[in-house]
């Protein structure tokens, strides 16, 4: 039986067409739920990942709100010195 699916690689509605089906059609093999152990090693790895990505957000919070600081106190620098220059 040969299934036809649109090809939207080429110009126009040309079809393409699979003698078996499409190549993701493969039925799907059954897997065993995981273990208490597997479990509790995603759940470990999980806690970790999220302390590791919080703390990369601080980080980033920190060198963004330094960086906001600094450009502030140039600005105001920087428009003291011209209303100084102009009066």
């Amino acid at each position: 039986m040969a299934i036809c699916v649109p090809n939207t690689y080429l110009s126009g509605m040309k079809m393409r067409s699979y003698p078996n089906g499409p190549a993701h059609s493969e039925p799907a093999k059954a897997t065993l739920p995981p273990s208490k152990e597997e479990r509790a090693k995603r759940k470990e790895r999980q806690a970790q990942e999220g302390v590791s990505a919080m703390a990369e957000y601080e980080r980033k919070q920190r060198a963004l709100l330094e960086r906001t600081a600094r450009l502030r106190a140039e600005r105001i620098a920087r428009e003291a010195k011209n209303d100084h220059g102009a009066a």
